[in-house]
């Protein structure tokens, strides 16, 4: 069987300028061309990557991970990567979803505030000034105007608004209650729906709550302040 190297020696005497280069440079035939065809396929990705980019706008297309394109231009010498690179936006996290279906609630202003409850009243004055800390405290906050609410026990509870209120008086509402509840160590909380009535008593200084810290049960806040701690 001849060789590579063998059959370029004779087509050397005929002439052959590319073989007669090979014999010269002691190099077989097939490596060689398998090294050019490697140059230039990678030649020919690279200038297809550039007329690519250079066909679009300003030599940029947008991804979901940034703008990718034509960094820099030096002569002949053109630079391409990620110009402002971030992380991809897919979907939406929870709280924008809650958001975006909202509905526009306003409740009577009277509802409006900080309120808190314990097992026993005689702490509730502590545990508005956040001094009472037990597992019996619950706090309860009210934005009237912008249909958001928190319920908050130790270290666990959640968001929550209405989904529809009706206003039975200026002192009591009922509706359905979207409440993202989260506990300790719950990384995927998921909305609950609670139908819930509130009713005002003493003089708007305190507010039953019937159906939402205890099923089925009423519990009665007393209120710390007008304005609410809101962490939206």
């Amino acid at each position: 069987m001849q060789s590579q190297h063998d059959v370029c020696y004779r087509q050397l005497m005929s002439g052959d300028l590319v073989c007669r280069l090979l014999v010269l440079s002691n190099m077989p035939y097939c490596e060689t061309l398998r090294g050019i065809m490697k140059k230039t396929s990678i030649t020919l990705l690279g200038m297809a990557v550039v007329l690519a980019l250079s066909a679009c706008q300003n030599g940029v297309m947008t991804t979901p991970f940034g703008d990718y394109g034509v960094k820099s231009r030096d002569g002949n010498r053109v630079t391409i990567g990620f110009i402002n690179k971030k992380a991809p936006q897919f979907g939406s996290n929870t709280k924008t979803v809650a958001k975006a279906g909202k509905p526009k609630i306003v409740m009577p202003k009277g509802f409006q505030g900080h309120w808190v409850t314990t097992d026993n009243s005689k702490n509730s004055a502590k545990a508005c000034k956040d001094d009472y800390l037990s597992d019996d405290a619950v706090n309860l906050n009210i934005d009237a105007n912008n249909n958001y609410m928190s319920l908050t026990f130790y270290e666990e509870g959640g968001d929550a608004h209405w989904l529809n209120m009706q206003q039975i008086s200026e002192t009591q509402v009922a509706g359905t209650v979207s409440y993202l509840f989260q506990g300790q160590g719950d990384e995927n909380p998921q909305p609950e729906t609670i139908a819930v009535r509130m009713t005002l008593k003493n003089g708007g200084k305190q507010l039953a709550v019937h159906n939402w810290d205890e099923e089925n049960k009423t519990s009665l806040y007393v209120l710390c302040s007008r304005t609410p701690q809101v962490y939206q």
